[in-house]
């Protein structure tokens, strides 16, 4: 079923009628479900910890939203949230570029406590997204070329779908999650990763996203019991 979010509550509009198997839609919506104690899938804190270093972009630092406002600028650092996507990742290089992100603060407490990850800004040739479910890559798309937004559904045959596919012979860090990886002078390497539930879709495969979802759910495998009723909240 479809429904929202009534603006300025947190009243569901319509309520669902059954608890909902899976949840997709934007952050507020997802942390109402999670309040509510709809089934939602787990975050990622976002350095390797789960695949060797170096697949990975770069590990960076953490440190609090409100300690990188006291920092001295001395060149420009790359910030995202830790967990909790307050704001989406960008290159600030002054307090005044702090001062224009758009905080999603709703669903965190003193913003100034919250956790971020700080590291150096990397050029990327292209960027690309994939979902993962139930231990299989099931689609994945491009979603920036050369710092520009483009959207293309990438194929098994793709060079970032065979690289993914490699780096998770490794391990499968939960039964369902987005990862991202970022064409660099050294290859493909993984951004980030993230649950399902408020990634975006971009060009991926919608119907693919979804009989994985429903397959892996009637398998019993998923969040419930197989063969009850299933319903998806968007």
């Amino acid at each position: 079923m479809e429904t929202h979010v009534i603006p300025f509550t947190e009243t569901l509009d319509p309520e669902p009628a059954v608890e909902p198997q899976f949840v997709l839609g934007s952050n507020r919506f997802v942390n109402i479900c999670r309040q509510r104690g709809y089934p939602v899938f787990q975050s990622f804190p976002p350095h390797p910890i789960f695949y060797d270093a170096h697949h990975w972009l770069n590990r960076g630092r953490t440190m609090t939203w409100g300690e990188l406002k006291k920092a001295a600028f001395d060149e420009p650092v790359f910030a995202k949230p830790y967990t909790e996507k307050f704001f989406t990742g960008r290159v600030i290089s002054s307090v005044e570029d702090m001062e224009k992100v758009q905080l999603a603060t709703s669903f965190i407490g003193d913003e100034d406590g919250e956790r971020i990850l700080v590291s150096a800004p990397v050029t990327l040739v292209q960027e690309a997204r994939f979902f993962v479910i139930d231990g299989a890559i099931v689609t994945g798309s491009l979603y920036r070329d050369r710092g520009n937004v483009r959207y293309a559904r990438l194929g098994q045959e793709s060079n970032s779908w065979q690289r993914l596919a490699r780096i998770l012979e490794a391990r499968f860090v939960d039964e369902a999650f987005v990862i991202d990886l970022g064409l660099t002078e050294h290859g493909w390497k993984i951004v980030e990763m993230n649950n399902i539930n408020s990634a975006g879709i971009y060009d991926c495969d919608t119907n693919a996203i979804a009989s994985a979802l429903y397959g892996w759910h009637l398998s019993g495998r998923g969040t419930g019991t197989a063969g009850s009723e299933h319903q998806v909240a968007i």
